[in-house]
């Protein structure tokens, strides 16, 4: 519908547009609110405020070199341009960059790269994006939207054509996430502190995701070891070495105590002073 919309800034000018997106809600800041809790928000919230930022990963890189790929290929099988335009709805501070949008407007689209699942292709897909299809319709005024989905394995596409899923509008979710996005508004700026908690979160988060992929490389280079006692593997990128450790016999402490308290008081002594024990709990994440 004309006349709804502006168009701000193109990610074409990266400095520009980020600045632009840091003083709206965006669609991916819509369904990352829907789907996250307190800390999610306050991650958000230090994002906006530039004291935290995201760099990407291979996933992202990924999906950024197979966009312009995936929108050549959306152009005459949907008749619909690849779009780089931040767009901002009149008279709010809710705003959108559709990967694709037909010449009038009517409809737009988003392009994925995701992993594909071992039950297959998705019969539906998640929450998330059809969150974000709907928030870019809401933007534009448009009247429906295309998830354009090219799935992959090991970063090869498993299709010569991307899936494409059709989402209609739907007027009770999407009240839903703009009573969301009035709610992060009105909560104003975070703290420092808590721009230090969203920060840490993340960090925690990205370790756990390394410990992962960690342990099932370990787990690789042992099936390739096999059976032998002993091994050892050197080359410019380090040094793999494999020995197996005989049983080794183990102090019980807690029964020596029981069994002689007189001699363990005897012999126990006053220790160093702790080092103080700093401990943050994050906040549970609500789906």
């Amino acid at each position: 519908m004309p006349g709804q919309y502006e168009a701000v800034a193109s990610s074409e000018d990266w400095d520009e547009w980020l600045r632009t997106r840091s003083s709206s809600v965006t669609a991916t800041d819509i369904a990352r609110l829907a789907a996250g809790g307190p800390a999610v928000w306050a991650t958000i919230r230090a994002e906006k405020q530039g004291r935290r930022s995201f760099h990407g990963n291979k996933f992202t890189e990924w999906g950024k070199a197979r966009e312009p790929v995936i929108a050549a290929w959306a152009e005459p099988a949907l008749n619909m341009l690849h779009n780089t335009t931040f767009y901002v709805r009149d008279g709010t501070k809710h705003g959108a960059t559709p990967d694709l949008i037909t010449r009038d407007d009517s409809l737009v689209g988003d392009i994925k790269t995701a992993k594909l699942p071992e039950s297959g292709e998705w019969t539906l897909p998640p929450q998330k994006y059809i969150d974000q299809c709907l928030w870019q319709m809401y933007v534009m005024g448009a009247e429906g939207a295309a998830l354009v989905v090219e799935f992959h394995e090991d970063f090869r596409p498993t299709s010569l054509e991307p899936r494409v899923y059709w989402v209609d509008y739907n007027q009770d979710r999407l009240d839903y996430l703009l009573d969301l996005a009035g709610q992060f508004v009105a909560e104003g700026p975070s703290t420092v502190m808590d721009g230090l908690l969203a920060r840490r979160v993340e960090a925690m988060r990205a370790k756990a995701e390394a410990v992962e992929e960690i342990a099932g490389i370990d787990a690789e280079i042992m099936q390739l070891i096999g059976d032998r006692d002993e091994f050892k593997h050197v080359s410019d990128l380090g040094t793999i070495t494999l020995s197996r450790p005989a049983p080794r016999e183990t102090f019980q402490l807690s029964k020596f105590k029981e069994s002689y308290p007189d001699l363990v008081q005897q012999f126990t002594v006053p220790g160093a002073v702790p080092k103080p024990s700093l401990r943050v709990t994050p906040a549970k994440e609500t789906e």
